[in-house]
């Protein structure tokens, strides 16, 4: 996989900023903010790169200028310079435009997906998929995806499956999900998505020789069935979900170093 240029990451990191917002809010930043972001960038860096997405039409810029009372859009002002840098102290806002937002999730495949496969049935399940998420995106050239419950078949297809197909490494974490009784025992079973999830990078790993990463978590006293007893994937077992993510952190420098 090819290394990205330092304009491409710069624009992915414009777009990390704001995809986590309401996507009717501009977010408001500034130059400096911006390459606290991609620490090798310089100021004609960043604001070469928001010039591109915006002759492009991938980003909307204005900003708050207190004299006109309402927000000046970007083509309103005289040159890049008095936007980016005038009155008031520098502020401006971005908005990914629907275009935009299209065009960065069809490159954000080319980055190494790390699939996170994680209960959300809890509050204290979701939030420690988000705290994966935001482990890996904090690992370039990384990035995470977790996917929240899709509620229709073509969701799933163009998001988990798709998502799945580009990953180059797996994460999952499996919580009680209730207790059944077979016809000799009496088990804690996990979540039957997860499991899915794992049977399905197996089958990519397996049949298609796909390389995919695999860290494994289950809570302790969940059994061992299906695809997963035939598969040699080391789980750690775990009581405190604060002994997962602090595994987990321990392994992505080493998943970096693959993929970099």
């Amino acid at each position: 996989m090819r290394g990205w240029t330092l304009g491409e990451k710069i624009e992915m990191a414009v777009y990390k900023m704001t995809e986590g917002f309401n996507r009717s809010e501009p977010k408001t930043t500034r130059i400096t903010s911006l390459l606290a972001l991609v620490p090798s960038s310089e100021d004609v860096d960043v604001t070469d790169a928001l010039l591109r997405m915006y002759k492009r039409g991938d980003i909307a810029l204005d900003k708050w200028v207190n004299e006109a009372n309402r927000p000046v859009a970007f083509a309103e002002f005289p040159n890049a310079s008095s936007f980016f840098w005038g009155p008031p102290h520098g502020d401006f806002r971005v908005a990914i435009t629907p275009e935009g937002r299209l065009h960065f999730e069809q490159r954000a495949l080319q980055q190494p997906i790390v699939f996170i496969s994680c209960g959300q049935w809890h509050s204290h399940e979701k939030e420690l998929g988000q705290r994966l998420l935001a482990a890996v995106n904090e690992t370039a050239p990384l990035r995470g995806y977790f996917a929240e419950y899709q509620s229709s078949l073509n969701n799933l297809s163009r998001h988990i499956f798709e998502a799945l197909d580009h990953c180059v490494a797996l994460v999952a974490v499996m919580h009680h999900r209730g207790e059944v009784t077979t016809l000799d025992a009496h088990v804690t079973r996990a979540s039957v998505w997860i499991e899915q999830e794992i049977a399905i990078a197996a089958f990519l790993a397996e049949r298609l020789e796909r390389k995919i990463e695999i860290a494994a978590y289950i809570q302790r006293g969940i059994c061992l069935e299906g695809l997963r007893s035939q598969l040699i994937l080391n789980p750690v077992e775990f009581d405190a979900e604060s002994e997962v993510l602090e595994h987990f952190k321990s392994m992505l420098p080493r998943w970096k170093k693959l993929v970099s």
